[in-house]
């Protein structure tokens, strides 16, 4: 596993800059946070070896896209964007690993600040709709942006795709807190209610499809005003919307 001394060294040599670094958690990237000794932040992140090349410029032509659409709007959600390396290029190789840099968006997660407890009630509803504003707008804006990779359909991704949700129905037993159980329950039954149903003409295009409390952004004073930024783009897929 990269070291932070390798992501130092690697910041140098591919970006040519030095700084503090951090180790900070991931998914499937090793991940450090950079404070240059200008004191901008940003991500640097060594790229999992079982993510292709399409699929890091998938991600990369949807935040160019995105900071285009919101450009100028004062109200766009923070997002983060690809920092190019010495030679312009938004991935390099480093020690036979791919490396990139995103910039720092600031905000700490949603579920870092939401003080109310999620049971299913109506200050949850309301956190809900908010959340769900904020990610409809998100999506909108990708409504007219296309890639080659972005049908994405290996097992991996169904769980990410809101037009096969039904498969959390044979998983609720996981849910162990009773007022989440519930929360979840009415949620599943709300969508083979009202969405499946109209699944089959409903428009399709690329979305996040991956907004949680810890990829979603929020002022810590205002949080219930409802999210102001999303990180992760790892999961997006092309699909209902």
């Amino acid at each position: 596993m990269p070291s932070i001394q390798a992501a130092r060294i690697a910041l140098l040599e591919v970006w040519g800059e030095t700084g503090e670094i951090d180790a900070l958690p991931g998914d499937v990237d090793v991940n450090f946070r950079v404070t240059t000794d200008s004191g901008a932040r940003s991500i640097l992140k060594f790229v999992a070896p079982e993510t292709g090349d399409a699929e890091l410029d998938f991600q990369r032509a949807a935040l160019e896209h995105l900071t285009r659409r919101f450009s100028g709007s004062g109200s766009g959600p923070l997002i983060p964007s690809p920092l190019p390396t010495l030679e312009g290029r938004d991935l390099a190789t480093f020690e036979g690993q791919r490396v990139r840099r995103l910039s720092w968006v600031d905000g700490p997660p949603l579920a870092d600040v939401v003080t109310l407890p999620l049971v299913a009630g109506p200050a949850t509803d309301r956190l809900m709709r908010s959340v769900g504003r904020f990610m409809g707008r998100l999506d909108a804006a990708l409504a007219d942006f296309r890639h080659p990779a972005e049908r994405r359909d290996g097992s991996d991704m169904l769980k990410w795709d809101p037009s096969r949700v039904g498969w959390v129905s044979d998983r609720l037993d996981a849910v162990v807190d009773p007022g989440r159980r519930r929360m979840v329950e009415r949620a599943l039954g709300n969508w083979v209610e009202r969405v499946e149903p109209g699944l089959g003409a409903a428009p399709r295009a690329v979305i996040h499809a991956d907004g949680h409390g810890h990829n979603l952004l929020a002022d810590p004073v205002n949080w219930e005003a409802g999210p102001i930024g999303v990180i992760d783009f790892g999961d997006m897929l092309h699909t209902v919307r």
